[in-house]
């Protein structure tokens, strides 16, 4: 018998016996008062449209067309269909109760070669899904950065070249000035420490620049 099973039976028997089945401990059994039900994605998880409306490529974009990398050769050209779902995908979260929202802003998506001229279509984009968040009485916090650095950067050293900071703060400030005040809260990095250590590891993650 699966341990499964055995646990039932366990139950059951004492139930008929009339005995005291333990209850959870109240601490770990009710939310406190003013929890907030949030959920969180990444861009690239998401929101599909890769190849449109002036987006450009990100590091994953090229690392999972590498032959092996992903098993059955899927990418990430569709995902969820978020870029054009949005609405839909908000509608469901406000039906779940959820008071919070936190997503990313793809890089590229904004900005297609890391740095430049902003991309108007992917700004408005953003726009949009933070103004249908507030619509919908759900708070939006966004993630500058969830491990998508445009290949245009990676292949000018990403991380390793010290002038990564100030793309990135071209980026965050651009960012900052065009949504700041609609924002609840603005996280900069997703993860640090794992894209850190990931980004080492090739066989499991966009080695941090191509050397």
């Amino acid at each position: 018998m699966a341990p499964l099973h055995l646990f039932i039976a366990f139950v059951v028997a004492a139930v008929a016996r009339g005995e005291c089945v333990p209850k959870p401990h109240p601490e770990y059994h009710d939310f406190p008062q003013g929890f907030r039900w949030s959920a969180a994605t990444a861009a690239f998880q998401i929101e599909g449209a890769t190849r449109e409306d002036g987006r450009g490529p990100s590091v994953w974009d090229e690392y999972i067309r590498k032959p092996g990398k992903i098993r059955d050769n899927s990418t990430a050209d569709v995902a969820s269909d978020s870029y054009h779902k949005f609405r839909e995908d908000i509608a469901l979260m406000k039906s779940l109760g959820v008071t919070h929202y936190r997503f990313s802003i793809s890089w590229s998506r904004i900005f297609p070669t890391g740095v430049g001229k902003p991309n108007p279509k992917g700004v408005r984009y953003y726009h949009n899904v933070i103004d249908a968040l507030v619509e919908n009485g759900i708070k939006p916090m966004i993630t500058l950065y969830h491990w998508d650095l445009p290949l245009a950067l990676h292949d000018k050293g990403g991380w390793l070249n010290h002038d990564i900071v100030k793309w990135f703060r071209l980026y965050a400030v651009f960012c900052f000035k065009e949504y700041g005040d609609k924002l609840c809260f603005t996280h900069l990095c997703n993860s640090m420490f794992t894209s850190d250590n990931l980004l080492m590891k090739p066989s499991l993650f966009p080695l941090v620049a191509k050397v």
